[in-house]
């Protein structure tokens, strides 16, 4: 890739210029932040969703039965604004969707967010600016954005395997869905289920089939270990293990810290971890009695990060669940008693419904071929700083696309971080320093269509510590030295990330048509 523009270079920032234009792809719990974030200083901001509600991944398009969060309502929240006190403990969908509604339109006008509407195809022209052709409900529509980012996240669509026999399965009356496919779950009336996976979502949709359904079985091919939300340990929740210092060190965050270095000096790294990390393992087993149910993973404890599923371990150990574990699909089928799965060793499960909870694939390809190859390596890996900025790409960010338990949050600092980019407020570095220090965010192209998730590793609360330096604020040092053994509130942000926000010069002018010599250009296809 040739080390050109950095993705600064062409922001336009001086007083005599046009209002910033902004188009932001994805209406969900990145993009409503972005949206809000962008729009309070003082850029034009267009947000593009293909579904017809807000929501993203909690799109009530996407539902299905027993769709809810994996944090509680106190930490799956933005800095400012607390889940009202009517929502679930563990929010379901449609309180989601409401939060993220609410959030959205108290901030940013409601013609400024076009939902039912896909971005076709996202273009850099000569001039620098992005060229947008969208499809919606007044046809389609091509308009001129100087930035572009993309919130359509980790979760854009569901994956389905290409299974083989598919074709003769669904001819003898099999049925192959995505979870999100589901919606109230009719489909799952006294049928044969088979579901596929052994993420939360698997286990979600497993233990509403199993008290609809016929009969429900799991193909897992891999057990990974799922937290009970009390360990039994002296009020240990899966809270202290994932949203704590000392419990992201303990399931295996690095840290550089001199803390750590102190605590850790006369001790190997790996060896605390290993013991703490077996007795924690025990106090699950016990807790979900796993070993009783031959459900014992053979993986280390601290390597998974998925909370368990009420009802799910109590369907395996009554028979109403069964697990096939280290298995996976061979092939659909179909015989003379009807549509069946075929698993790797041979065993054949009639089945009426199978549900592929079997990952997400991270859209690009809304990105014009020559733009994606040039965000990417040439083994198709998305470079991004700060895991937020294209570095090959100007004007090109990406929010929400890395894994994390406390999403709203990590998203709002990553537009706060966006946002005092394009505001000038935060020195970037050039691009080929950019280039040497960001992480690779694999994801399904041409170039590799075999890659489905990204492999980058959790936000943890030192990325966070770093990214509110670079935006010149810092959590109080008694909040940090709370959140080694509590869990983080995401309240804690809210004044550091409203100072930096405040300092930021403000993007708000009047916008005098082509004052900077480029009509931003509008037409109806």
């Amino acid at each position: 890739m040739t080390d050109t523009l950095t993705p600064v270079d062409d922001v336009v920032s001086d007083s005599s210029s046009p209002r910033l234009r902004v188009a932001i792809i994805g209406a969900g719990v990145s993009g409503v932040v972005a949206a809000r974030t962008l729009t309070a200083v003082g850029a034009e901001v267009t947000v593009f969703e293909q579904a017809p509600d807000v929501g993203g991944v909690w799109s009530a398009s996407r539902a299905y039965p027993g769709i809810a969060t994996q944090d509680d309502r106190h930490s799956y929240t933005y800095s400012g604004r607390r889940m009202p006190p009517t929502a679930a403990e563990h929010p379901a969908g449609a309180d989601v969707r409401r939060y993220l509604a609410d959030h959205l339109h108290e901030g940013v006008p409601a013609s400024q967010v076009r939902l039912s509407t896909r971005v076709l195809r996202a273009d850099r022209l000569p001039d620098g600016t992005w060229r947008i052709d969208s499809e919606g409900p007044d046809g389609q529509r091509s308009e001129d954005f100087d930035w572009l980012v993309a919130a359509n996240g980790v979760f854009s669509r569901p994956h389905v395997p290409d299974w083989a026999g598919r074709t003769e399965f669904e001819a003898a009356g099999g049925r192959v869905l995505a979870p999100g496919r589901l919606g109230d779950g009719a489909a799952l009336e006294v049928a044969r289920t088979v579901v596929v996976g052994w993420g939360k979502t698997a286990c979600d949709v497993a233990a509403h089939a199993a008290t609809r359904s016929a009969s429900t079985a799991v193909i897992a091919r891999t057990l990974t270990w799922k937290y009970p939300k009390r360990l039994g340990l002296a009020g240990l929740t899966f809270h202290h293990l994932v949203l704590t210092r000392a419990g992201e060190r303990l399931i295996g965050t690095r840290y550089r810290s001199s803390t750590g270095r102190l605590l850790l000096r006369r001790v190997p790294e790996r060896l605390p971890r290993v013991l703490l990390g077996r007795v924690i393992a025990r106090a699950v087993d016990r807790t979900s009695n796993l070993s009783a149910l031959g459900l014992l993973p053979d993986t280390e404890i601290r390597t998974s990060n998925s909370l368990v599923t009420d009802g799910f371990f109590e369907g395996v150990a009554d028979g109403r669940i069964r697990v096939h574990r280290e298995r996976s699909v061979a092939r659909l089928g179909a015989d003379e008693q009807g549509p069946f799965v075929e698993l790797s060793d041979g065993t054949r499960l009639p089945s009426d419904v199978v549900v592929a909870a079997t990952g997400y694939e991270q859209g690009v390809d809304f990105l014009a071929p020559a733009v994606l190859e040039r965000a990417t390596t040439p083994d198709g890996a998305l470079l991004l700083h700060e895991r937020v900025l294209a570095v090959d790409v100007p004007n090109l960010a990406f929010i929400g696309w890395a894994h994390t338990f406390r999403s709203p949050l990590t998203s709002e600092i990553a537009a706060a971080w966006l946002a005092g980019v394009v505001t000038g407020a935060v020195r970037l570095p050039s691009a080929s320093r950019m280039r040497r220090a960001a992480a690779p965010f694999p994801v399904a192209t041409e170039r590799a269509p075999e890659r489905r998730t990204t492999a980058l590793p959790p936000v943890n609360l030192r990325d966070l510590d770093r990214v509110l330096a670079s935006l010149g604020v810092a959590l109080p040092r008694s909040v940090r030295r709370r959140q080694l053994l509590h869990p983080m509130d995401p309240a804690d942000y809210a004044e550091a990330l409203r100072t930096a926000l405040a300092r930021m010069p403000s993007l708000q002018r009047a916008r005098p048509e082509a004052a900077d010599g480029r009509a931003r250009r509008s037409s109806a296809g």
